[in-house]
């Protein structure tokens, strides 16, 4: 086959891909360990005890203000939350969803048993500590107290990871004690949160194992502590995937997904992830998975908003939003994945910025349009931006430097930059990116219709570093093939001709691959 040799003109500087970094080590079997307690305390409101006066509360006694809460959660929606009436008041931690504590295995006299425990917890700026111990059915203790968390804590989520040995007093066969949690408090009327308990049972040959994720320069991103065999916890970038390494330049892969027997450094690779890619080839109606402020507008009445077999920029099938005889300024959400799902936001301090690049296809057939975005709450809908108009078919008095659009019965493309600014701080974990088209009339009820087809739609996050830029395609006699713009960091789109395959160069001499 013959093949079409092409160079490329850079014409907008390229940003580089960021990368960090890792040491080696030899991984051995990737057997995954298996905890013996995993609770996000999601699933129960109350925990009785199944040890008498084990039960959480003070001396046993439930207090009617400690237990599941909403009001703060490392994951999901709830933690359990300790609140204390009196200084000094003590509160089992129940380990499973029922109440039952883990029981120990047969320990003979003299010798201890290890766990690996991980938690997150918080409080209102006060002393507070976690202890572990054993105790028996009746709930007396068995065991010295071994003290896992002794800090004044703040409203962050801090994690607790650490081995706790445990040495009874006297020799247990296998049941006869019960590993037991349980905070002290130091100051009254004061909360303190606990979250995503996990206990690990180590055995002989396990081991705990540190991965320090680092640049390629040798700046460390973070260090994760786990057991050895468990899960390996990426580090995150937004609009980034990570991928590991065991050497600096890249060339040797790190090809196990669980952590290593033994420390570690990894060093980190990031690639540049779309936020969303979407055809709209999979679903014929998006609903809501936020709140009604979220769904975008269509019902059987007004709109006959939906995916479309009409029209279509590749393959078969795009997105109509469509307004019938509705008044000047209706709006309709353009949906995110295929799913409902929107795009989440990074957690950004008051005023700080997040730029987003857009792609996507695009035909008005009908009808005067803004499209626009905002970060929202995920819950009411409220505004934590300014709205960004970036892609409009008349002009704004109040956005005079907007994009204007002609109507076109051809597909066109459009791609851009958008940036928003924090009205105050953001938390990632309930804010997301809004995406809207809002319909434009003068006058007169014929006008009142809009027809746009959305397709293929791309969203980046983009960093400091990140350019829109344009690659120029040229023939080696300089003649120019086609141009081609998108993100730096995202994949070239080669030229393309009918039985032949590009090979791209930069000189006409085709030296420098």
């Amino acid at each position: 086959m013959k093949k079409l040799r092409s160079i490329i003109s850079l014409v907008c500087a390229m940003a580089l891909v960021l990368s960090t970094c890792l040491t080696a080590l030899t991984v051995t079997a990737e057997t995954k360990k298996t905890p013996i307690v995993a609770n996000d305390f999601e699933g129960i409101v109350c925990y009785p005890s199944s040890l008498g006066s084990a039960a959480w509360g003070n001396n046993g006694q439930m207090d009617s203000d400690t237990g599941i809460s909403e009001a703060g959660a490392h994951g999901g929606s709830k933690s359990v939350r300790f609140h204390s009436k009196d200084y000094g008041q003590q509160y089992w931690i129940p380990s499973s969803e029922n109440g039952t504590y883990v029981a120990s295995p047969a320990i003979p006299n003299g010798d201890t048993k290890s766990y690996f425990i991980k938690f997150f917890y918080k409080a209102n700026g006060f002393h507070f500590k976690v202890l572990a111990r054993y105790v028996n059915s009746s709930g007396d203790q068995i065991s010295p107290n071994v003290t896992m968390v002794d800090v004044t804590a703040g409203n962050e989520w801090n994690e607790y990871i650490g081995v706790v040995t445990i040495d009874p007093n006297s020799a247990l066969s296998a049941g006869d004690g019960y590993l037991q949690f349980y905070v002290i408090l130091d100051t009254s009327w004061k909360n303190a949160y606990i979250d995503d308990l996990e206990i690990y049972e180590i055995n002989d040959g396990e081991s705990i194992s540190t991965v320090t994720y680092k640049e390629s320069n040798g700046d460390v991103i973070s260090t994760v502590t786990d057991f050895a065999g468990t899960d390996l916890v990426l580090p995150k970038k937004y609009g980034y995937t990570a991928q590991l390494y065991t050497d600096s330049s890249f060339t040797a892969p790190y090809n196990s997904t669980v952590y290593p027997n033994e420390n570690m450094d990894l060093y980190v690779k990031w690639i540049k992830t779309a936020l969303l890619t979407n055809d709209f080839e999979s679903s014929v109606f998006y609903p809501s998975t936020i709140s009604a402020n979220y769904a975008w507008k269509c019902d059987n009445t007004t709109y006959t908003s939906g995916i479309s077999t009409n029209q279509a920029s590749s393959p078969t099938h795009s997105l109509l939003i469509a307004n019938n005889n509705q008044n000047n300024g209706s709006v309709s959400w353009i949906p995110s994945d295929a799913n409902g799902n929107p795009v989440s936001s990074p957690d950004l301090a008051s005023g700080a910025k997040q730029s987003y690049y857009f792609k996507f296809n695009y035909r008005l057939s009908l009808g005067q349009i803004y499209i626009a975005a905002k970060l929202v709450d995920k819950t009411t809908g409220a505004a934590k931006t300014d709205t960004v108009r970036f892609l409009a078919t008349y002009e704004h008095a109040n956005n005079p430097s907007q994009i204007i659009v002609p109507l076109s019965e051809d597909w066109r493309t459009y791609q851009g930059k958008i940036e928003l600014t924090a009205n105050s701080a953001i938390n990632a974990d309930n804010t997301v990116l809004q995406i809207y088209v809002l319909f434009k009339y003068d006058d007169g009820a014929s006008e009142q219709r809009s027809r746009l087809y959305l397709d293929d739609m791309e969203i980046y996050a983009m960093g400091a570093d990140d350019v829109i830029s344009t690659v120029t395609y040229k023939e080696s006699n300089g003649s120019v093939i086609s141009t081609a713009k998108s993100l730096s960091g995202t994949d070239l789109a080669l030229p393309e001709k009918y039985g032949y395959t590009a090979q791209l160069y930069t000189d006409s001499s085709f030296t420098a691959p």
